[in-house]
């Protein structure tokens, strides 16, 4: 992931329209088997909270890319995976219950600043962890009510399938489609040309 973030930050110049000939199934890109493709374009963003590479992604990419597609009307939104931490199944529970609210992005910022900027490595009670999202804005009361929402409930089946298809994170898939290949990207402008490309398959 290291030499990803590198390769990125040589932001290397090259023509939208040489990328955009130049991009090939299986070497820039997958096709997801068993999605259906999206009827309106869309991009969605795998990650997971335990990840260093996800968070420094958050930091920076993840904002512009979401300016960049509300700027044409396609939505972006983000999944998170369950495949690394004891608490995985817990912040993804979190994290479904307040998709679409305010509360969101402030407790998904304080399980980021918990694991990668105080370091805590993982939390080791309940009481901990749920003082994390409380802080946050998430009681746990909301919490415990939140988890048997059939609305969460259905966004976490579709959560827990696109896990089972993911190999690594932070993944994007543009389409509900097309996963692209992370390590084939040199530059940003190679990245943000290869999604206009997808989005138009």
């Amino acid at each position: 992931m290291k030499k990803i973030l590198s390769a990125f930050c040589l932001m290397l110049a090259m023509p939208l329209s040489v990328m955009a000939a130049s991009f090939s199934e299986g070497t820039h890109y997958n096709v997801l088997s068993g999605f259906q493709k999206s009827e309106k374009p869309e991009v969605r963003e795998a990650f997971s909270v335990y990840c260093p590479a996800c968070y420094q992604w958050d930091q920076g990419v993840v904002g512009d890319l979401e300016k960049r597609l509300e700027s044409k009307d396609i939505p972006f939104n983000q999944s998170h995976v369950a495949f690394m931490g004891n608490y995985a199944d817990k912040i993804s529970q979190a994290l479904a219950i307040t998709k679409g609210t305010e509360k969101y992005t402030p407790v998904k910022n304080a399980i980021f600043k918990a694991l990668q900027e105080d370091r805590i490595g993982d939390w080791k009670n309940d009481d901990d962890f749920f003082k994390v999202l409380a802080e946050a804005g998430l009681s746990k009361r909301e919490w415990t009510f939140g988890v048997n929402d059939p609305v969460v409930r259905e966004r976490m089946k579709r959560w827990s399938h696109l896990e089972g298809s993911v190999r690594s994170v932070p993944s994007f898939i543009v389409n509900n489609k097309y996963i692209i290949n992370l390590s084939s990207i040199k530059s940003f402008d190679e990245f943000y040309g290869l999604i206009d490309y997808l989005l138009q398959k």
